[in-house]
């Protein structure tokens, strides 16, 4: 009698455990309403989310969530948990990057016989702002004249030329700029330009850049241009309108990329416009042509 009672504790205990185990199941692939609301309200569908939840150590138990865990997507922002973990783990939470001036050469009356050379170590908060106050303590501590060059030293890292629009074909994404032991401004530098009202051009090119304003983005270590964006701020004449005009409104965009032995040439070019040709045809059109 007791072998059968506690035969049939065994029984439940396993029943309870299996049942137990499939609504743990079953509730770790069913989404929180507040993940589902929050879907809701962004307008994305279900099958644009996947997450899993699950706890790590020695100790690790079943997941507390999994949704479309097995689709394969693209990590994103999630890789600078990974990133951060290193650093605090390599480098400690105390950690503060320097960068470094040596003077190559003797230094008389404020006058720096050789080369001033400042050492990149990785900060990648370095900006104009910080690099203007660390020349001016160079200044503060003496150095008023360099008769020599100001050499940049990038050999804290070691790392292969890259081209930044290798991944998905946008260089000029911030997450795309390779590291740099001394990057300044993000590793982007963007002029903007506006025409001047009183300026009177002598060339034909000149006349027609000055009916554009936009923006230059430049790459800070070839110093090369890398991409134009241009808006026609006035109406563009051709043959004193005779042959074609291009209305204002109407916008150009130019990317140029590094080809091989150093040489950039352009790879697209992007028009959206409006205007007429021979007094006699309006014209709307789009074109972009991809070298």
């Amino acid at each position: 009698m007791g072998f059968r009672i506690a035969r049939a504790s065994i029984v439940a205990v396993l029943a309870a455990s299996v049942t137990w185990a499939a609504v743990a199941a079953r509730a770790a692939e069913a989404l929180p309403p507040g993940v589902a609301t929050a879907l809701d309200r962004s307008k994305l569908p279900r099958d644009a989310f996947v997450a899993m939840v699950q706890e790590v150590g020695a100790g690790a138990v079943a997941p507390r969530l999994t949704w479309r865990s097995e689709q394969p997507v693209n990590p994103a922002s999630l890789m600078k948990l990974l990133t951060s973990y290193a650093a605090l783990e390599t480098l400690g939470q105390a950690w503060s990057w320097t960068t470094p001036v040596w003077l190559q050469g003797p230094l008389r009356d404020g006058v720096l016989d050789g080369n001033l050379v400042i050492k990149g170590s990785g900060d990648p908060k370095l900006v104009v702002e910080r690099v203007w106050l660390l020349l001016r303590r160079v200044q503060q501590l003496g150095v008023r004249e360099i008769r020599g060059d100001i050499v940049l030293d990038r050999s804290a890292f070691a790392v292969p030329e890259q081209n930044p629009a290798d991944f998905d074909g946008d260089g000029l994404r911030p997450y795309n700029v390779g590291a740099d032991a001394l990057m300044v401004n993000y590793k982007a530098i963007v002029f903007t330009f506006t025409p001047k009202p009183d300026a009177e051009p002598e060339t034909r090119e000149g006349r027609i850049a000055k009916s554009f304003s936009g923006s230059i983005w430049v790459d800070e270590v070839a110093r090369e241009v890398i991409r134009i964006d241009a808006k026609a701020v006035d109406t563009i004449s051709f043959g004193f309108g005779l042959v074609a005009r291009l209305n204002e409104g109407s916008t150009v965009t130019l990317h140029r990329q590094p080809i091989e032995n150093g040489l950039w040439l352009p790879t697209s070019i992007r028009f959206a416009g409006e205007g007429r040709a021979l007094l006699l045809r309006s014209i709307a059109t789009r074109c972009y042509h991809q070298g």
